[in-house]
């Protein structure tokens, strides 16, 4: 358990020390033993689909765990199922969408919801890229039961460090304080590009010292990010790519300067040059790019955009681009069609492609989904 004392250290921040008491913490729960109300039989169908398949597994991908041990240990179950089913249903990258925790506790008892999940999902064995999600910064508590101040939300630089020491060693590559960032599937020329929709500056006060933005509520995408976004895309000319974030990115996806992303995502797309600008106060942007090249871009494809947020499953084509939303993993509360004693109390995806069809193997709650991309 997480002591009193290792509480206190995480207040004034990360802690060295206490974060290496809950990674420690966390090695002393089986992750393989726990309560399973799925039948081992549902899950060798769903590896015997994914495997069976003439297709090329990329990646199997999870949001919304809304994990909480402080709120009732919420998903404990979900990640474990998923660990289980994929050492069966083979894939070589793991991928949280974000919200990977609920955020509704004061930020030390979050931080160590944050770092038990992290655990849990290093332990898969496979490749794995955690993003952030509006839940994950902790501004929800600090908004309403909090002083709404900086110090009371996981900053970029603490989630940073959080996430990234766990994602390292498997070759994703987030730059230092930044909650984007990018992996290589070498061998199968994939590579995954993981966008910060919670792109706020949180330096930026009230006049009252608050906090002028909370990543609760506000989504976007600042310059840096954006021109991050561009380079990853020109460095990696002869690779498929995959675009992740946790808000959707289509028109109607809220994210401040979203616009701007899918600009750069269809130049990309058709290989042709794109110019754009935002005005907006705090979030000034302006992109040139190039994708016209020498050639070089014949073989690059967007494979497509995929998002968690919205507790839905939905596949928008905007201007050839297809954005794919998963639904969350956890049980809502108001849910009337999911159960927590059947395979409806998870879903997440395992993704594969041919040439030119992306396909997505539902485990748990919904079903089996495809689309054509290229």
């Amino acid at each position: 358990t997480i002591t009193d004392e290792i509480i206190g250290k995480l207040e004034n921040g990360i802690k060295a020390i206490a974060k290496e008491k809950i990674w420690q913490n966390g090695k002393k729960n089986s992750f393989d033993i726990f309560t399973d109300v799925i039948a081992d039989s549902y899950y060798s169908q769903f590896a015997d689909k994914v495997n069976n398949s003439a297709t090329t597994k990329l990646f199997a991908m999870q949001t919304d765990t809304h994990y909480s041990y402080f709120n009732g240990y919420s998903s404990y179950t979900q990640i474990r199922q998923m660990r289980k089913a994929l050492k069966l249903a083979l894939v070589p990258t793991i991928v949280n969408l974000g919200d990977l925790c609920n955020g509704w506790c004061p930020k030390p008892s979050h931080c160590s919801d944050v770092m038990h999940a992290i655990w849990d999902y290093s332990k898969f064995g496979n490749a794995y890229i955690q993003l952030v999600g509006n839940h994950d910064d902790n501004s929800w508590w600090e908004h309403e039961y909090g002083a709404n101040k900086p110090a009371g939300v996981i900053t970029p630089e603490e989630w940073h460090d959080m996430a990234y020491s766990k994602t390292k060693d498997y070759g994703v590559y987030m730059p230092y304080g930044k909650r984007y960032g990018s992996y290589d599937d070498v061998p199968n020329k994939v590579r995954y590009i993981f966008l910060d929709t919670l792109d706020i500056d949180y330096t930026l006060l009230n006049e009252d010292g608050t906090l002028k933005y909370d990543g609760q509520w506000k989504s976007a995408i600042r310059q840096e990010q954006l021109d991050f976004l561009c380079k990853a895309l020109l460095t990696r000319r002869d690779f498929r790519i995959v675009i992740l974030s946790h808000h959707p990115l289509h028109s109607n996806g809220g994210v401040v300067n979203s616009d701007l992303v899918r600009g750069i995502l269809e130049a990309y797309k058709n290989k042709t040059t794109y110019t754009g600008t935002s005005t907006i106060t705090d979030f000034e942007a302006s992109i040139a790019v190039d994708f016209s090249g020498d050639g070089t871009m014949v073989n690059a494809k967007l494979v497509g955009c995929f998002n968690g947020h919205t507790h839905a499953d939905a596949i928008v084509l905007e201007n050839g681009i297809n954005y794919v939303g998963t639904t969350c993993a956890f049980v809502p509360s108001d849910s009337q069609d999911r159960s927590s004693s059947d395979e409806t109390m998870n879903a997440f995806d395992v993704v594969a492609i041919t040439s030119t069809t992306c396909y997505l193997y539902r485990f748990g709650y919904g079903s089996d989904r495809s689309f054509v991309f290229g």
